[in-house]
């Protein structure tokens, strides 16, 4: 695992000097998985094969959201300078990319997602099989707006291009109520809290998060080598960093999308009585903080590219 560093002149992305201990191989199956939680748009490129994802840049709201990364492995964790993230933003350089090294070369683009809504938001998923994207709320799907939103350019930085892997809903949150205007949908069913990109050694042996700025140069945000042998797992958040919030949905209409008047807007509220959701599958076993109902991503359709 390495970390960032300064920018430099080299053709491909080059590993930082510092290397933490490597671990001993597993035994279990080795899978590398990427959390994604906090105000985040997610759109499915089908042509390219791959997805970006938007992060809500709102460090001015009065309840500043912030993006953090941290690595963890089976024996130590790593947390990145989340201020120099915010840097790399305020220099331009705004378009990320996960990649996946197979061998020394890019591996061939190919995200694997089922966007499928689920037929019945009160029945969850069973099983061990990674929960469909389709549990993520899309604003532009029938269960909302039904239409392709207007987006205000620039208000999403970084965007990361995911290139490889299996994009899936990494747990739900229990049972919700959907309020537009003075109007109320109680019990709405259960919904995506986080995501997760699943990687395995067959993906390729080393993932690099990455940005080349306008003179070419590329700059390392992390590297994970030994894809086969150490199983990682990152937190990308885009959440307040610690203290009590008020829900933060509303964000995705001021900062994002455009002219959709306060009775049109839709919320997200916690149904009660609580109808939560099994254990097995619960943001709060999972990933308990950020608070899905105050910073949860969603979805957008199209083929205009989130700038």
């Amino acid at each position: 695992m390495t970390t960032e560093h300064t920018d430099h002149t080299h053709t491909e992305p080059a590993e930082e000097n510092k290397q933490p201990a490597r671990p001993e191989a597993l035994t279990t199956p080795i899978e590398t998985i990427i959390i994604f939680n906090g105000l985040m748009v997610f759109r499915h490129d089908q042509d390219n094969r791959v997805c970006e994802v938007g992060v809500l840049h709102t460090r001015d709201h009065a309840q500043p959201h912030i993006l953090q990364i941290e690595i963890r492995t089976d024996t130590e964790t790593l947390t990145l300078d989340s201020d120099l993230l915010e840097q790399y933003v305020q220099a331009g350089n705004i378009r990320w990319k996960f990649e996946v090294v197979r061998g020394g070369q890019p591996a061939p683009p190919g995200i694997a997602v089922n966007t499928a809504i689920p037929p019945d938001r009160h029945s969850p998923p069973q099983g061990s099989n990674p929960i469909g994207f389709g549990w993520f709320i899309n604003l532009e799907s029938g269960e909302f707006h039904s239409n392709p939103l207007a987006r205000t350019p620039g208000k999403l930085k970084p965007i990361i291009t995911l290139t490889k892997g299996e994009l899936f809903t990494r747990c739900l949150t229990d049972s919700i109520d959907v309020k537009q205007g003075p109007n109320t949908r109680f019990d709405f069913g259960f919904i995506a809290g986080a995501a997760g990109l699943k990687l395995t050694p067959a993906d390729g042996d080393t993932a690099i998060l990455y940005f080349t700025d306008p003179q070419n140069r590329p700059t390392e945000i992390f590297r994970l080598t030994d894809l086969n042998r150490v199983a990682y797992k990152v937190f990308i958040r885009n959440t307040p960093r610690s203290g009590p919030a008020s829900g933060h949905f509303h964000l995705f209409y001021d900062r994002l999308f455009q002219g959709i008047g306060g009775n049109q807007r839709f919320d997200p509220l916690l149904h009660y009585p609580p109808n939560p959701v099994p254990s097995q599958i619960s943001c709060s076993t999972v990933d308990p903080d950020p608070d899905p109902f105050k910073c949860g991503g969603i979805v957008v359709g199209g083929d205009r590219p989130l700038e």
